[in-house]
């Protein structure tokens, strides 16, 4: 059974779902949260979060300043999975990062991975490791691009095949059905938006579904004051 991360900020809300199973941010979601400050945000988390996995994404593209804030998001909770992107703004690997959280112990969430060149990457970087990694394959923005991800996702599943620290996470739930592909593709995790969880515990059948939409686009019509002349 596939495990569903939300993915946002109302930790709150979702975290009293019973199909969330972990937790993951990034720097998009946090730059718009009330609170900006990783330490913080964790703070008010954490109980809410009750012990299940939670990731803290670093920015920086000077590796000592992005050591500095892996140091940093460790010190905060040795838990926490340092969310590391695969490459650089300037499209460099960031190997020296990834040697550091191995050499370390530190869990690592490799994130924004979207070519198989880059999985065998850090497959590779990732080979004498024995801390908890989810290998993140941003499967979402692939198919945004009209081509299916899942042979790219189940490449990746092969890769790590054999390593029971390591998890495969599809990254971009767009809708209730994603989660069936991911589980089939050989996913562990799937990571699942406000929008969409708010979708997965729709339970109507179809006839019923068809009705509210037509009752939903007559209530608009009648709202809006729309006329055909």
């Amino acid at each position: 059974m596939i495990d569903i991360f939300y993915d946002g900020t109302h930790f709150e809300k979702w975290g009293a779902h019973p199909a969330v199973k972990g937790f993951t941010t990034n720097c998009t979601l946090l730059s718009t949260h009330t609170d900006r400050v990783y330490a913080s945000v964790y703070a008010s988390a954490k109980p809410f979060i009750a012990g299940r996995p939670f990731s803290l994404q670093i920015w920086e593209d000077d590796t000592e300043a992005a050591l500095q804030q892996i140091k940093d998001i460790h010190a905060i909770d040795a838990s926490i999975y340092v969310k590391i992107p695969i490459i650089n703004t300037r499209g460099e690997y960031n190997d020296e990062l990834f040697r550091y959280v191995v050499t370390n112990g530190i869990p690592v969430n490799v994130t924004s991975l979207h070519t198989q060149e880059q999985v065998t990457h850090v497959r590779a970087l990732l080979e004498t490791s024995s801390a908890p990694e989810i290998i993140s394959i941003f499967a979402g923005p692939v198919s945004d691009t009209r081509v299916d991800p899942t042979p790219f996702v189940q490449h990746t599943v092969t890769a790590f095949a054999g390593r029971s620290h390591s998890r495969i996470l599809w990254a971009g739930a767009r809708e209730p059905y994603t989660i069936q592909r991911a589980e089939a593709a050989g996913c562990h995790i799937i990571t699942v938006p406000d929008a969409v969880m708010e979708k997965l515990d729709i339970t109507k059948d179809a006839n019923a579904l068809s009705v509210q939409r037509v009752t939903t686009f007559r209530n608009h019509a009648l709202k809006g004051g729309l006329r055909i002349q």
